[in-house]
């Protein structure tokens, strides 16, 4: 049995790609409303046409149902000192060579397992899973310093069994690697927008029908062996001094986020969500699934 802490979107998500992948799944969720929602939220998976194994997937509000887990994969929201917390209690109970992976987008291994004696920072390292994991493979795992590299490789084949896609990075930094990648579109999407180069419907439909296409196949590095590079050379001597370089976090988020307009969840963020906007994000996940137009 695997045993997931935290019902929220990460946790629920990261349950249906493990149940889907033949895995026994129990869920922790202390939350009465968040453990009532999982029955709805399981059917709105199954309605964009993922895979949803409900039988294989049990959801506890007693801690203790993670005593017998093979492997545990922690997704709580991130906050230091509640991780620490948890991983005191979780080890308390769990067998000697039960393994806890983090899904943590920032923190990096050493720093959860830095009050851990050596015995118990062995058997935890992270495991950064991607929104929605049913459906994006890539997970970035991460070992500390004091992992034991027989954790670590059980991780990896764990997940790369269940038909994902881990990657093991040579050492931590802020954000990883898909993160970084991430934002730094984002950042120069964002000063597009503010620019008024753009509409956010045409950055977005630059981004979908260009380079995020592209580089679901070949990735940056390909991409610049396939087109040459000596002309990303020449590309990148050009472009590099004009691209957005701000430190700061981006006031137009923050503007946003006070205001409430936080995206599809509200129903409004930088589009009006729609009930015709979200079937039409569905029809495309479902032709990349290898769905019918």
């Amino acid at each position: 049995m695997i045993g997931i802490i935290g019902g929220g979107t990460m946790g629920l998500g990261i349950a249906v790609a493990l149940a889907g992948a033949g895995h026994d799944i129990t869920l922790f969720e202390p939350n009465s409303d968040v453990r009532a929602s999982v029955d709805g939220r399981l059917d709105a998976i199954a309605a964009e046409g993922f895979r949803v194994v409900r039988d294989r997937l049990k959801v506890s509000d007693d801690l203790a149902a993670m005593k017998s887990a093979m492997f545990i994969i922690e997704a709580v929201p991130e906050n230091l000192d509640l991780k620490r917390s948890l991983y005191g209690d979780l080890f308390a109970i769990l067998p000697a060579d039960t393994i806890i992976a983090s899904n943590t987008s920032t923190l990096p291994p050493d720093l959860l397992a830095e009050k851990l004696p050596d015995d118990l920072a062995r058997r935890l390292l992270v495991a950064h899973f991607w929104n929605p994991p049913y459906f994006l493979p890539l997970v970035e795992v991460l070992s500390g310093s004091r992992t034991d590299p027989a954790a670590l490789a059980t991780t990896v084949s764990l997940l790369a069994d269940a038909g994902l896609k881990p990657v093991v990075l040579d050492r931590a930094v802020p954000g990883f690697i898909g993160n970084r990648l991430q934002l730094a579109l984002v950042r120069e999407a964002l000063h597009l927008l503010e620019s008024g180069v753009a509409t956010a419907d045409v950055i977005d439909e630059v981004v979908r029908s260009s380079i995020g296409r592209r580089w679901s196949v070949t990735g940056p590095f390909e991409s610049a062996d396939l087109g040459g590079i000596h002309i990303f050379a020449t590309v990148s001597s050009l472009l590099f001094p004009v691209l957005a370089n701000q430190q700061e976090g981006a006031a137009l988020l923050a503007d946003m986020a006070a205001r409430g307009d936080t995206g599809a969840r509200v129903g409004r963020g930088f589009y009006e969500w729609t009930s015709s906007l979200r079937d039409e994000v569905a029809r495309r996940r479902s032709l990349l699934m290898g769905g019918n137009e």
